[in-house]
């Protein structure tokens, strides 16, 4: 049987009554706190070993570098560690930073593709290899 609407909002008017919704938050509230205070901790350890690890880098990409530590925590296979890493790699961030905080996080070390050896000119018409 298909509820008629003036049920449908008296229903919905009673389930966002202000009292039960702050009953619902007063009695959730201590174990929320207990979890987010876990979890700041946990960030600041995080964003201290990526501090140390990108000293010298320019401070405005510090957070992209934390992004990518707190993704590749969140990650549990190699596999998932390579796209993570081939992401923010791709995003311009350096290939070395990003494999040290790797091995220091997970101990997993990046495949970093060794760079190609032939340089290519578009020239018009051909593509010429300049070492070959």
């Amino acid at each position: 049987m298909v509820k008629s609407g003036s049920r449908r909002g008296k229903k919905y008017e009673a389930k966002i009554d202000g009292s039960v919704i702050g009953g619902r938050y007063e009695a959730t509230k201590d174990l929320a706190v207990r979890s987010q205070r876990k979890y700041f901790a946990d960030a600041v350890e995080l964003e201290n070993k990526v501090k140390v690890i990108v000293d010298g880098e320019p401070s405005i990409l510090h957070h992209f570098y934390i992004a990518y530590a707190e993704e590749i925590v969140k990650k549990k296979t190699e596999e998932e560690w390579q796209i993570a890493y081939n992401k923010w790699e791709a995003r311009g961030l350096r290939a070395q930073l990003l494999n040290n905080l790797s091995v220091l996080l997970t101990g997993w070390r990046a495949i970093i593709p060794p760079p190609p050896n032939v340089c290519l000119f578009d020239v018009g018409r051909f593509d010429v290899n300049v070492f070959g």
